[in-house]
This record gives structure tokens, C-alpha cells and sequence, in this order.
């Protein structure tokens, strides 16, 4: 399996420079804002965006959520479930950042300049996804696909032509949690190739995409989890080769240092939902080599 992990061309730049990836760009508006970040720093422009369904079988950018914090004070608007429930017709009620839902097709040809992240929300979303990919060579070039669940991945990568290159990925999900317990479990015993040959065994993706939080709601040691994580992801990426990107969320008050210290570890791709940060994070890199 090793032989076929490489760093496929969705990740290849001019310099040693990590990409920076907007997350969570589910409107063409978040999209049209990034892409002014993206120029202002003179980086090629990547976004995260979740693709969910309909009932009518559309595919639709779309995160919804599964806790009425998220659904009803922040207005993110219904779960994946009632949204699978509804027509794409009927979605129109529903708005992300002011707008109606958009297509995945719609988004993906009105931003044919950027590179995308997709997050798979559902197995029905993976199969469509096949559907769409597998009679659109431009679309495969643009998308790197992966999701927190490997049933959708497995979906996904079952369906797919095998003659037809797509890349795709591992999000920080049940794969790479089950190996940190393990390591953690056996921290004493286990060197760190091991730990990252475990994680890669349970998957067959092209990247890592790691949210570096996932693992505090999920171990009991906090230390030993942030230990174990960083360790795993620096030995995929340096002594195996696989692209490995790093999601992190900005709390309000992580300071530039600590933005800068994350893009100088050396990860190929950093993710986050504050873009400027990152891009401003990358281009004093840039200046200073």
C-alpha cells in the first residue's frame, strides 16, 4: 500500500510554502472573501467545504449540525438528516451566510480558480460524488475528497473508476482516533513509526487532513493525546511521504506567534476558519527564507 501514497499534484506549489486552506466555505460569499485573502498574499486559493444530499438525489454544500446550539442560535440551519428529507426545491428556505444552499456543481463552476477540500456528510453524498466525478476529468483535478467516516470513504473509493486519478483523504475522524488510543494505551512500548504504520494501515488515502481537537474530546490525557498527535502526523508526513494537513480552529485569542509557530512544523497544508491569519502567517514565512 505504501507504493501508491505519493504527494499527488492538488498539493504541489513553487516554493516549500504550506497551503492554506479556508475552512468551512459553504456560500459563494465566504468563497468571494477568501479569494481576496488569497490575492492579497499572492497564494493559490484552496477551500474546505461539506457536501451533504437531497431526496431528489442533488448534491448540496452544506455542514448542518447535530445540536440545537449550532442549529438555532447560530442559524446554521437543520441537520443532515432533515435536510436528506427535503427536495432541493424545498432547501431554498434554508440559507447558509445570508444565501440559499448551493449546489456542488454550481460552486465548483463558478470558482474553477480554487482548489477544494470536500468533507463527505453522507454514503448517499459519496456515491453521487462518484457519479459526478467519474464524467468530469476538470472537477476530479479540482477536489481532493475525504471525511471524518471511512464508511463514506469506502463508498466513495469503491465506486470510483480506478482508471480515473482522484485524490483523496483521511480527515482526523475514526481511523487515526483508534490509533492514537492505541499509542496511548502502549506509549511506553510503541516507537513512533509504529504508531503512524498503524494509522496508515486502517485507511488507503492520499492525506491526512488532522483536526487537532478531535483528540482532546476523544482521549482522557490531554497531554499525552496532544504528545502523540503531533509525533504521528510529523512521521506520516517526513518519513513516509503522505501529505498530511493541519486543521485548527482560531480561538480569539491565540496570538501571531502562536500562527506562526503553526506554520513553520513543517505540515504541508494548514486549515483554519480565520484565512487571513494563516495567509499573513505563510507570507512572513515566505519573506524571512
Amino acid at each position: 500500500m505504501l507504493d501508491k501514497l505519493h504527494k499527488p499534484e492538488f498539493f504541489e506549489q513553487p516554493t516549500n510554502e504550506p497551503i492554506a486552506v479556508a475552512h468551512r466555505m459553504n456560500s459563494q460569499s465566504a468563497l468571494d472573501n477568501a479569494r481576496k485573502t488569497f490575492e492579497r498574499y499572492n497564494l493559490p486559493p484552496y477551500a474546505e467545504i461539506d457536501v451533504a444530499h437531497t431526496r431528489d438525489g442533488r448534491l448540496v454544500v452544506y455542514h448542518g449540525s447535530t445540536n440545537p446550539w449550532q442549529r438555532y442560535i447560530k442559524k446554521r440551519g437543520p441537520s443532515i438528516r432533515k435536510l436528506a428529507g427535503k427536495t432541493f426545491s424545498e432547501t431554498r428556505n434554508f440559507s447558509i451566510d445570508g444565501e440559499p444552499i448551493s449546489t456542488l456543481e454550481d460552486i465548483l463552476n463558478n470558482n474553477p480558480d480554487f482548489r477544494f477540500f470536500i468533507h463527505l456528510k453522507t454514503n448517499v453524498a459519496a456515491k453521487l460524488l462518484t457519479d459526478m466525478l467519474n464524467n468530469n476529468e476538470r472537477f476530479r483535478q479540482q477536489v481532493n475528497v475525504g471525511s471524518f467516516k471511512r464508511q463514506h470513504m469506502q463508498e466513495f473509493t469503491q465506486r470510483m473508476d480506478e482508471r480515473k486519478e482522484t485524490n483523496t483523504a483521511i480527515s482526523f475522524g475514526d481511523a487515526a482516533i483508534e490509533s492514537l488510543l492505541l499509542v496511548r494505551e502502549n506509549a511506553k512500548k510503541t516507537k513512533t513509526r509504529k504508531m503512524a504504520n498503524v494509522a496508515l494501515r486502517l485507511v488507503n488515502a492520499d492525506h491526512f487532513t488532522a483536526n487537532e481537537y478531535w483528540d482532546r474530546l476523544s482521549t482522557n490525557n490531554w497531554l499525552a493525546a496532544r504528545y502523540t498527535t503531533t509525533n504521528m502526523l510529523k512521521v506520516v508526513r517526513e518519513q513516509l511521504g503522505v501529505p498530511v494537513v493541519t486543521h485548527f480552529s482560531l480561538p480569539s485569542y491565540v496570538t501571531r506567534k502562536g500562527v506562526d509557530k503553526k506554520v513553520n512544523e513543517g505540515f504541508d497544508g494548514i486549515m483554519g476558519d480565520n484565512i487571513e491569519l494563516i495567509c499573513a502567517a505563510i507570507a512572513r514565512k515566505r519573506n524571512k527564507s
